[in-house]
């Protein structure tokens, strides 16, 4: 948590006309003579289009090319829905280009005019065994060796216990990512720490008839007693603790999910996530129907999901145990003196650590949900990561809209036809639709303190920022300008409404980071002034007080219609 109170309301303003600048100042032109007043027009973006990214191949892994339209159906929970649009698209490994800029820092993540073959890497420490994260690692490498040259830009990611870390940013270069990988070193997992046996002795089944001869006498008896009270304790213990592990462990997971989704939201089309691990810390029979999780964690789960969905992120689970022999369970190395892997209880459900079989399951049902392939019980780890880079250099970009009438949150299950002979399909089968509700101020504050914590730019809302000289006031302190940019179409209007806040942060040497500006942009615009700025963007000017320093600033932007992000995390030198 941060040591300040990042959010706070400021007010709002009734109509944008000083706050905002208009990058563009020429003259819309004129609507033709049979087109209705300009007065009468109401721009709105909430209209729900579901985006369905579709890997189709053919026998032996090939893409089949060259389907049309009319060869795809699309049914959500069995209703057919009528194809709004669809693209086929062939990526590019080639580095990523931004638009030319007068603004020279941006989170810009591409032009949008080729997409590239984009590839995210999780190095998952947190719920990987010890014992298995040398050998993935190794995998990994040899990926790396083999098959990035035949990739795209790819990013290195690792998740610890302290939440998720950039290794490295995207790049095409493989030396740098081999030599990036070296430096990731083994870290102990919270499956490690919580198996049974950490508080409690499992020598013995039973310590109370342990305890006891054939004639007990009264004090054995009361011995017995005592020492059987003592073990159920040291196991309700041993339950309590694992339980807190494994729900720290999924808020961290779901919380590193949601940043990698919303910082590779702004690139478009699909993008592969590469996901190397012991299992997630929870049993997942479907996206809607999960245990192992606090149900207090719910909403965390659920805006992970969102963000992914948004964000055409096809998940890729790559289990680290590789191949394993039968009858070994992946999950415990300890066992009772019977031989079989111990569980107990605790306040509320049982925990138990998840057998293999659920782990299993829960990979691929994960991976089928975003329209990626789960690999598991297999030791050529390398060709199950070349998969995903495979599978996203061609696909079929499909998008419907969701009835008006049917905005109803929750789960939609979805299902993809295609009129191809001998094919196999990769496509999301289920997304969520989430409530329209106003969040409240701690939730904004939670994700707002969220994405000043991540490692990562947001990139869902593109922005530019520049900033100007420092200058003396009387205080000893300097005003620096600044100037931040919104791209065209790069934020949300519903009904002519905007609504966006505004976010400084300045973290100076001694690692303290203040609040240094905030400010809540609310305006109902007319429609002229709403088109001009979703067709030229918009920017604005303002001044922050810093003491002589150095800092690393870090600008966030919410877009509360939407309640995606954009940051950007930049040095400033102020003399």
């Amino acid at each position: 948590m941060m040591p300040f109170p990042l959010f706070r309301k400021v007010g709002t303003l009734a109509v944008v006309l000083t706050a905002f600048t208009s990058v563009s100042q020429q003259a819309l032109p004129k609507p033709p003579p049979d087109s209705a007043p300009s007065s009468g027009i109401t721009f709105s973006s909430r209209t729900e289009l579901v985006t369905v990214p579709v890997v189709v191949t053919g026998k032996k892994g090939k893409h089949l090319t060259g389907l049309k339209q009319s060869d795809f159906e699309i049914e959500e929970n069995g209703q057919r829905r009528e194809i709004a649009t669809f693209q086929e698209i062939t990526t590019l490994d080639s580095p990523m280009k931004t638009s030319p800029s007068t603004f020279p820092l941006s989170n810009f993540a591409s032009n949008g005019q080729d997409q590239r073959l984009v590839t995210i890497i999780v190095v998952d420490l947190l719920n990987t065994p010890f014992m298995y994260q040398a050998s993935a690692r190794e995998q990994l490498l040899k990926f790396l060796n083999s098959h990035l040259n035949q990739s795209g830009p790819t990013a290195l990611t690792v998740l610890t216990s302290r939440g998720l870390r950039l290794v490295h940013s995207f790049t095409t270069d493989p030396a740098i990512l081999l030599e990036a990988m070296k430096r990731i070193e083994s870290r102990t997992a919270w499956r490690d720490q919580a198996e049974p046996g950490q508080l409690s002795n499992l020598s013995t089944t039973n310590a109370f008839d342990e305890s006891l001869g054939m004639n007990p006498t009264p004090a054995q008896l009361e011995r017995g007693e005592i020492a059987a009270m003592q073990q159920a304790m040291s196991e309700k213990a041993d339950a309590d603790y694992a339980y807190f592990r494994q729900r720290d462990a999924t808020l961290i997971t779901l919380s590193a999910l949601e940043q990698l989704a919303q910082s590779s939201d702004g690139i478009p089309g699909r993008k592969s996530l590469i996901w190397v691990t012991g299992g997630l810390p929870f049993t997942l029979n479907d996206p809607n129907s999960l245990s192992g999780i606090d149900s207090s964690l719910m909403s965390n789960y659920e805006s992970a999901w969102q963000a992914l969905n948004n964000a055409n992120i096809a998940v890729y689970p790559i289990d680290a145990h590789g191949l394993v022999p039968p009858g070994i369970d992946m999950q415990s190395t300890r066992l009772n003196s019977s031989g079989s892997q111990a569980s107990f209880g605790r306040r509320g459900p049982n925990f138990q650590l998840p057998a293999t079989q659920n782990l299993l399951d829960s990979m691929r049902n994960f991976a089928q949900a975003t329209g990626g392939e789960a690999c598991y019980n297999r030791n050529d780890l390398d060709e199950c990561a070349a998969l995903a880079g495979q599978d996203s250099s061609q696909y079929y970009m499909l998008a419907y809209y969701l009835p008006k009438d049917d905005r109803k949150p929750g789960w939609r299950k979805l299902k993809v036809k295609v009129a191809a002979a001998h094919h196999e399909i990769r496509a999301r089968n289920a997304f969520y639709v989430g409530e329209v509700k106003a969040d409240d101020a701690h939730s904004i504050e939670q994700q707002f303190e969220e994405a000043f914590s991540s490692p990562l730019d947001y990139t869902a809302v593109p922005l530019g920022l520049k900033f100007a000289d420092a200058a003396p006031t009387e205080n000893g302190n300097r005003k620096v300008g600044f100037s931040v940019f919104l791209q065209p179409n790069g934020f949300t209007t519903d009904d002519n409404w905007i609504r966006l806040n505004v976010h400084f942060v300045a973290t100076d040497a001694k690692n303290k980071s203040t609040l240094v500006f905030s400010k809540m942009f609310k305006a109902h615009l007319k429609p002229d002034a709403v088109a001009d700025l979703m067709k030229n963007g918009f920017s604005y000017n303002g001044d922050i007080l810093l003491s002589p320093g150095r800092y690393q600033l870090k600008l966030l932007v919410r877009d509360d219609l939407d309640g995606k992000f954009g940051s950007i995390a930049a040095p400033l030198a102020v003399n």
